[in-house]
């Protein structure tokens, strides 16, 4: 009753408006009974409420307290017992409806073969071997035994695979057709009350102490929360969630034991606090994004076979060679507009994503969205891995070679890869170093992410190591890891396109098997030598050989710090994409801005004359309608103001001859599809920087 006592003491069922009276059960007294009656509003029982249910008696369940029940079997260890079986032939008490425990014997194949009596709820039965076991509480009888100095060995269903919840608040649907809000006013305090008991444990026993259960000791008192606690794991499980498939196993117990029917309908049963709302959308997006997904893939998987019978053709005559050359031109010129029109509707979808997970209260639909973000994600790098393979293929990639410090670029890889490499039980480091490269540190940056990304994909255990070592007039960069390693006869095929080894059922979640044929492909171009070392069972070794940089003077690589206050800034967007405008704008508002979207520039100029907005920040899609650019539609709002406009191109354009015009331009350009956390570092950075900076 903490929770309870919590809410009470606290004000938490008066601030609902609530006056409530707790009644404690005794001995005999029937809850399910009392509560059906109308002797009481509200009622706190076992998981044998179901079996109510079932009997076609109107109780519905509002809140789980425990997410695993207490019962449990204990024995002395002075009685030989030493496993459930052993307990066959024996003396054992069990309490009426303690089904978790007779579920338990019934699967471990004991529950007929025990002698079963008639619970005394005496511990001195058990103490006196007049019983060999009896059924109790995980947090009352162990403290009654070890204040005893007693040792004692536990026996938990859960053990056996039945797993039921403890302490369910139910009320009847008589209550909650008549009173809807006193109903969810009650379970909202109580769950208030709960979580405020967990949080100050000392002061509610303290609280129980003085004034409800005086003959009950402090220490026995803590030992119950601490023991409780652990039922009710309330660092990983929101208090009072029930899960439909747990009470579904719940019944087939039930089943078992010959309790109720099988194949129960719940329907009714669990209590929904927002019964109204209605998610169809939200499926239908996700319906859509798959049916994008799936149309994107097949276009570029014909791209990259387009790709492959192109260089066979090259490769047979002059005549086929002016051929092809022609072809892989107008190929380039798809690829530029699949990619563009293609990042419009992924970068709408994550915009969408990311309000929808600012927006979202309902807890069980939270993982729905983190998948359709997965899903976005996933969706952009394949995307992205496709692309890269076409654009070195083609030959339209071209680097950018200067001189950089490899220290800032390695542990910027490792800080992006720390949380996947935690959420597998993996260690990521990275070794410092003060060395220059000289490379580009794009597709530098691009190559060693795929091998980061691989060893952490493939390593179970351990961890992975980023490091380097120096050569006379070059730097070799290793990326080590404990993973499966790769079989010697294996290792020519990992750098072919569509290759994997570990992955036999093609799981998407690994990728299409181009990381590294991509890395290959970047390495060539950049004139850098890949090596792989590889020991089955072991672990592997990628590495990438560049030459020696130069470093610059501290002037030439200071930073600018980024503040991150972009809430009430005003935010200028030109994109001529209506589903992407809508999206950003979304997005945009749950940052705290003030946005106006327009499609063109002569727009953007209405809509400021006409409502008075200046922007603080311009954002731009490169490629507008009628040949406009964004980079022009910029320049000509900061020529209208007379003075600099911090502003940044958006872009999911990939021919290089447009790449090159934006970058030309002097605006920080961004990727489509961008998540809304990079939206909002963009921003952030626009904000921060100095105006002059951002145009030439």
């Amino acid at each position: 009753f903490a929770g309870f006592y919590a809410a009470l003491e606290k004000g938490f069922y008066k601030a609902e408006g609530l006056d409530v009276t707790l009644i404690e059960a005794q001995p005999g007294m029937d809850t399910e009974a009392e509560v059906l009656n109308g002797k009481a509003d509200f009622g706190v029982g076992t998981s044998s409420i179901l079996l109510q249910r079932a009997l076609g008696k109107p109780v519905v369940v509002l809140a789980v307290i425990f997410q695993h029940s207490p019962s449990v079997l204990i024995t002395l260890r002075s009685s030989g017992i030493d496993n459930i079986h052993d307990l066959i032939g024996k003396k054992v008490m069990i309490e009426p409806n303690a089904a978790s425990n007779l579920g338990y014997l019934r699967r471990e194949g004991v529950l007929g073969k025990i002698v079963m009596l008639r619970h005394s709820f005496d511990l001195g039965d058990l103490i006196s071997g007049k019983v060999a076991a009896q059924s109790s509480f995980s947090s009352v009888e162990p403290y009654q035994l070890e204040k005893a100095h007693i040792p004692y060995l536990i026996f938990s269903p859960r053990e056996g695979g039945v797993d039921f919840y403890g302490d369910n608040i139910f009320t009847t649907e008589r209550q909650i057709e008549e009173y809807p809000e006193r109903v969810n006013a009650f379970r909202k305090a109580t769950l208030l009350g709960w979580e405020y008991a967990m949080q100050h444990i000392d002061e509610i026993v303290e609280l129980i102490h003085a004034k409800h259960n005086p003959s009950r000791s402090r220490e026995a008192l803590v030992f119950e929360a601490t023991e409780l606690r652990k039922n009710m794991i309330p660092e990983f499980v929101e208090i009072g969630y029930m899960n439909p498939g747990r009470w579904q196993h719940i019944a087939e117990v039930y089943a078992e034991l010959g309790m109720m029917p099988a194949k129960f309908n719940q329907k009714g049963f669990l209590y929904d606090p927002n019964p109204r709302q209605d998610y169809a959308w939200l499926y239908r997006l996700l319906t859509v994004a798959a049916i994008l997904i799936t149309l994107s893939m097949i276009v570029l998987c014909f791209i990259v076979l387009t790709n492959r019978k192109l260089a066979a053709q090259v490769a047979e005559t002059q005549h086929m060679r002016d051929k092809a050359e022609r072809a892989n031109k107008e190929k380039n010129r798809f690829i530029a507009a699949v990619s563009h029109d293609l990042r419009q509707p992924a970068q709408a979808l994550a915009f969408y994503a990311d309000a929808l997970s600012h927006d979202l209260n309902a807890p069980h639909l939270l993982p729905l969205v983190d998948s359709i973000r997965a899903t976005g994600e996933t969706f952009q790098t394949l995307l992205d891995a496709l692309l890269d393979v076409s654009l070195i293929e083609a030959g339209s990639l071209h680097p950018v070679v200067c001189d950089f410090s490899l220290c800032d670029l390695l542990t910027r890889i490792a800080q992006d890869f720390s949380r996947q490499a935690q959420d597998k039980g993996l260690q990521l480091r990275v070794l410092s170093t003060a060395v220059w490269v000289r490379s580009d540190p794009l597709h530098l940056d691009r190559i060693l992410r795929n091998f980061v990304s691989n060893a952490i994909k493939y390593a179970t255990k351990g961890g992975v190591l980023i490091g380097c070592r120096r050569d006379e007039n070059a730097i070799r960069i290793e990326i080590h890891d404990t993973g499966i390693g790769i079989p010697q006869p294996l290792q020519h095929l990992v750098f072919r396109e569509f290759q994997q080894i570990g992955n036999p059922e093609r799981d998407r979640n690994k990728g299409l098997g181009l990381g590294l044929a991509i890395a290959d492909g970047l390495a060539r171009l950049l004139g850098h030598s890949l090596d792989l070392r590889s020991t089955q069972g072991r672990g592997s070794i990628f590495s990438i050989t560049v030459p020696r940089g130069r470093p610059l003077t501290s002037d030439a690589v200071a930073q600018t710090v980024i503040a991150d206050d972009i809430v009430g800034k005003n935010i200028l967007l030109i994109d001529d994409d209506q589903m992407v405008r809508e999206a950003a704008a979304v997005i945009m508002e749950r940052f705290g801005c003030i946005v106006v979207v327009a499609e063109s520039a002569d727009e953007a100029f209405d809509l400021m004359r006409d409502s008075g907005f200046v922007p603080d920040a311009i954002l731009a899609d490169y490629r507008l309608r009628d040949g406009a650019t964004g980079v022009a539609a910029i320049h000509a709002i900061i020529a209208h103001f007379g003075r600099p406009v911090p502003a940044g191109v958006l872009t999911g354009d990939t021919a290089p001859d447009r790449l090159r015009e934006a970058r030309a331009a002097g605006f920080p350009i961004a990727h489509k599809p961008l998540s809304g956390a990079k939206l909002r570092a963009l921003l952030s950075s626009l904000l921060s920087a100095e105006p002059q900076a951002q145009a030439r």
